[in-house]
């Protein structure tokens, strides 16, 4: 381009920047949205991809029902397309947090990995002591570092021993990679749903054997690629036979070390029942030798009586007789009392020898005395050894059937495709892409519409400048330049800038959003410069091709041609001509208008077009806030009448029922007790949770869960049936009459029929009664109670809901108590997060309103200059004036508006099908209001567009305007 039509081209632009500017912002608003929207998936595959390779997530699982062992995890490393392979504990547990009132918490005990699954540090500092603790970020907030979660005194003693202490101090909050997004995955215990986890060190599990182990393949790839896909395909058959065989190993182990305690027991039983078989022998003989010498004994002291009584009469005769001679004088008194002297001596020495005899056989009695009760201890201690002999006989039973109820080991190599939040991610950063190929095609249609019609206006008022330049010598393609360099640089420009404004825009924008679900890290930027640089070549022949378009009949004829005025097109009536009782009531300047409208056609179709889109839009964003708005309200007034919700310690029988009833009676209205846990469908790769209701029948549950489809009740299933919410039953491709399959948190499957589809907004329900569930997972335990709140007009019940949360939380064998108004809260508030869309979608609509308004508007202005100054020549006030202008642009905004309703509905629905959320399903609709407001802020943009452009009408130059284009 020569320096001279350079310069002309810039002053053009300065002269019209209000017109390449909207070329420029339309083509921007376009490329943005493709480039933005196109730009999501990547970008969040790329924050996924980023975080989980930073924590090194892994890639297979491998479990063993009866534990892995050093040995295991050292044959696992040597496996060739192994790089690491780490043993890790895990465990479900119930903790109290302090300071909590509303019970113990269901929670996963996690080790914290060096090589595996490294935790993600949100706030605090790591644990350094084996009683310290990492905090799940979903559920502990940086207030919570220094506090303690203490093992409840509900968990059973197989969970405690899982453990090394009682209470664990809090030093850190984080994030885990095996949790993407909010789902904690199910559990035996408690209510059957984990609520958060909790990462230890190793040294915090007191486990003899690893619960898992954690393969990183020596291979990696992107994530959710074919790549990918090919090498985990590759490496599961080697995992699989190698978790199976150290599943042999240690079944085999298990056996043996069983069977030779066995062996040692029935050893030990057999070497006690001969002791005791001797001792037995023993003891009678030792019985017989005693009671003979008893009777020895006894014979001894009859023989001592005998001495005694002898003793005792020989000596009264020797006294009589001796005092008889005395009496008689035959005895002097010397020789009586020398004989009593010797007499006495006598019997004093006999007596002697007689208590000597006594003494000797006392003492052998006493020494047989302690013989008998030697032998009376002996055996009460033979009875007791007898019956600890039959005792361990009967153990030694038990322990030989316990041994051949060992079953068989389950082994499993699970990969990422079981993770819920690694699945559920790869599908939710789809919803999207569906979007993506929708949207940008519409503004560019309108981009494309903006700029034929502005580049052919400003050939059009060019003619004569056009043919002075040919006239001049001027080659046709030198005179194209100048009109392609103008389109060209606000082509380039505008997509250049929506390039990059929508690559960090809209991912963004979006990224809030999905943080109610994938809350992990923040969002990675992705320029895909291939793709943005195919759309701003898109833009670039979109603009410069409608240029060439507009140019080429123009520049075809000769100077001569060129430089006298077109003729102006033909006249036609108008249909609303052919009606005269409508026409002829008409005012004139009314009559104008409505010609002007139609009149015009170009100017009519890219305006019903543009604007019609702003409609669209519009409805659709108010559409989202519609159908996102009353789901808590839906879910929790016309689903769910459940004021508390109480999970049990255990399986509560008829008589622990009955007490709590009587307990809690002040704040009880109604109560069902019934039984609720989690357990997962996998089905095409898909994993989703979903919260298993049993109840034995329709009657118990109708008053607190409506089960309905639209306004069609539906019967509680019978056995071998069930029900599921239809936003699961959508995902799953699922529909009544099919069967469903989900597993427990011990792999049990379970597979009922579908019966019905229910209406249900937050999280998955299956329903089946009793029946169903003891047929094929065993008998139903009541772990659980829905509960309405008690009579209003008592003490009691006026109480705040968690007061009356944490008075049930004081019952006998109550776990946890959740509070319905705080799910119903915590959910509205994770809602929230959809208002940057809204806002969003509601900007875009006005950036695309006021684009086509204004540029529409300033052609209008620029066209009919002359008919302006006329008017104002002939008298009208400014306002009228304006009024005669902008009343062309009012109908057609009402005409877009109309056309948009249809569209918007159709849009909205395009992309509420396109947002599937676990957590979430909605009510689709929209409101009468939300319309309203669609059609409503379309005029405010109008009207806005309006007074901008009263300025540009104010400034027409009235001499200048009138004089002859010759």
């Amino acid at each position: 381009m020569k320096n001279s039509m350079f310069k002309s081209t810039i002053r053009e632009i300065k002269g019209s920047f209000g017109r390449w500017f909207a070329i420029l912002a339309i083509i921007a608003l376009g490329v943005g949205f493709f480039t933005g929207l196109k730009v999501c998936k990547p970008a969040f595959l790329e924050t996924g991809n980023t975080y989980l390779q930073e924590h090194s997530f892994f890639d297979y699982q491998l479990i063993s029902t009866l534990g892995l062992e050093e040995e295991d995890i050292s044959a696992f490393s040597d496996i060739d397309s192994v790089e690491v392979a780490e043993g890790s504990y895990s465990a479900d547990v119930l903790i109290t947090e302090d300071d909590s009132e509303m019970g113990d918490l269901v929670t996963k005990f996690l080790t914290i990995s060096k090589n595996i699954n490294t935790p993600a540090l949100v706030a605090g500092k790591m644990p350094e002591n084996d009683n310290e603790c990492l905090g799940d970020s979903q559920n502990f907030t940086e207030n919570d570092i220094g506090k303690h979660v203490t093992i409840s005194s509900s968990n059973k003693e197989s969970t405690v021993d899982m453990l090394t202490y009682e209470t664990y101090t809090i030093t850190g909050i984080a994030d885990s990679p095996l949790y993407l997004n909010f789902e904690r995955g199910s559990s035996p215990i408690g209510d059957g749903s984990v609520a958060c986890f909790i990462m230890i060190n190793p040294g915090g599990f007191s486990s003899d054997v690893f619960t898992e182990a954690y393969i990183k393949l020596s291979q990696s790839a992107y994530i959710f690629s074919d790549e990918y896909n090919e090498i985990r395909k590759a490496s599961k058959e080697p995992l699989e036979q190698a978790v199976e065989d150290a599943s042999d190993r240690r079944y085999a182990s298990i056996i043996d070390e069983a069977r030779q305690k066995v062996a040692d027991i029935e050893s030990d039983i057999l070497e006690n029942e001969k002791k005791l078989i001797d001792a037995e022998a023993t003891l009678a003989t030792n019985e017989k030798d005693l009671q003979d010498k008893q009777l020895a004994l006894n014979s001894g002291f009859e023989q001592y009586n005998i001495l005694v009584s002898e003793y005792q009469q020989g000596r009264k005769v020797a006294y009589d007789q001796l005092d008889a001679a005395y009496a008689s004088g035959s005895l002097t008194e010397a020789q009586y009392n020398e004989q009593l002297s010797q007499l006495n001596q006598q019997f004093d020495a006999g007596w002697a020898q007689l208590q000597s005899l006594k003494a000797e056989l006392d003492s052998n009695q006493a020494k047989l005395s302690s013989g008998f009760e030697e032998v009376e201890k002996a055996k009460a201690d033979l009875s007791a050894g007898m019956a600890e002999l039959e005792d361990g006989k009967q153990k030694l039973k038990d322990a030989k059937k316990e041994i051949n109820k060992i079953e068989y080991p389950d082994s499993y190599a699970l990969d990422r495709q079981t993770n819920i939040g690694y699945v559920c991610f790869s599908n939710d950063t789809s919803i999207v892409e569906g979007i993506a190929k929708v949207f940008p095609v519409f503004f560019f249609l309108v981009a494309a519409l903006v700029c034929i019609t502005t580049m052919s206006r400003m050939i059009e008022e060019q003619r004569t400048q056009i043919g002075v330049l040919k006239a001049l010598g001027y080659g046709t393609n030198q005179i194209l330049s100048k009109y392609m360099f103008y389109s060209g640089t606000s082509a380039l420009i505008g997509g250049i800038t929506g390039f990059f404004v929508g690559t960090y825009l809209f991912p963004w924008v979006i990224w809030q959003a999905y943080r109610m679900m994938y809350d992990f890290a923040d969002i990675t930027f992705v320029f895909d410069w291939y793709t943005g640089g195919l759309v701003i070549l898109a833009a670039l022949v979109c603009s410069v091709g409608t240029t060439l378009y507009s140019c080429y009949h123009e520049l075809a004829q000769v100077p001569a041609q060129l430089i006298r005025p077109k003729a102006p097109a033909a006249g036609k009536r108008i249909f609303l001509e052919r009606v005269p009782a409508i026409w002829k009531r008409l005012k004139f300047l009314q009559k104008v208008s409505i010609r002007n409208v139609f009149r015009y056609k170009k100017r009519f179709f890219m305006m019903v077009v543009g604007v019609c889109g702003c409609t669209a839009l519009l409805i659709t964003g108010f559409g989202v806030r519609d159908s996102i708005k009353n789901v808590v309200d839906t879910q929790y007034e016309e689903i769910f009448h459940i004021d508390y919700e109480v999970t049990f310690n255990h399986g509560i029988d008829n008589d622990e029922q009955a007490a709590f009833l009587e307990e809690n009676d002040s704040y009880i209205n109604k109560c069902l007790f019934l039984y609720t846990g989690a357990v997962d469908a996998r089905i095409n790769d898909q994993v989703k949770s979903i919260n298993l209701v049993v109840c034995n029948n329709d009657e118990n549950i109708r008053d607190f869960v409506d089960l309905h489809n639209g306004s069609e009740p539906l019967a509680y299933p019978s056995k071998g049936e069930g029900i599921i919410n239809d936003n699961l039953a959508k995902s799953l491709n699922l529909t009544v009459g099919d069967s469903i399959t989900v597993h427990d948190s011990n792999m049990k499957p379970l597979t009922v029929k579908i019966v019905g589809l229910c209406d249900n907004y937050v999280y998955n329900y299956l329903y089946i009664n009793d029946q169903t569930y003891e047929s094929q997972l065993g008998d139903v335990e009541v772990n659980a109670a829905y509960i309405l709140n008690g009579n209003q007009e008592s003490k009691e019940s006026a109480l705040e809901p968690h007061e009356v949360g944490s008075n049930i939380m004081d019952s006998e064998n109550v776990t946890s108590v959740t509070v319905t108004e705080d799910f119903r809260n915590r959910i509205a508030n994770t809602l929230k997060s959809l208002d940057y869309v809204i806002a969003l979608i509601i900007a875009c609509a006005a950036a695309l309103a006021f684009i086509v308004l204004y540029n529409l508007t300033n052609i209008n202005i620029t066209e009919r200059i002359r008919e302006i100054a006329t008017i104002k020549v002939l008298g009208f006030y400014s306002r009228e004036t304006s009024s005669y202008v902008f009343r062309e642009n009012v109908i057609l905004t009402a005409i877009s508006a109309l056309v948009g309703l249809p569209l918007g509905t159709w849009l909205h629905r395009f992309v509420m099908d396109r947002i599937q959320v676990d957590l979430l399903s909605f009510d689709v609709h929209i409101t009468l209001f939300s319309y309203m407001l669609g059609v409503l802020g379309t005029f405010i943009f109008a009207m806005i567009v309006n007074l901008f452009m009263r300025r540009k009408i104010a400034k027409v130059n009235m001499t200048e305007s009138l004089k002859s284009i010759e």
